[in-house]
């Protein structure tokens, strides 16, 4: 299913993928996965994450009305 994501938007989704290997793979940073990644970061991440997920509703929310 396509989302519709813009190429600022794909990056930014991209980015995300480094944040899944952190608590996943603990040993791949020097020192606590927690210390890797500041506050900032992680808001912008969840911001990231929530405009995804936003688009991701549209997405399937316009894919069962077309169904119908």
């Amino acid at each position: 299913m396509d989302l519709g994501l813009s190429e600022e938007e794909l990056e930014d989704a991209y980015e995300l993928t480094q944040y899944y290997y952190l608590p996943r793979y603990p040993d791949v940073v020097e020192g606590l996965p927690d210390e890797a990644i500041s506050r900032r970061t992680a808001e912008r991440a969840v911001a990231i994450a929530g405009r995804i997920v936003e688009r991701a509703r549209e997405a399937l929310e316009g894919a069962a009305g077309s169904s119908l």
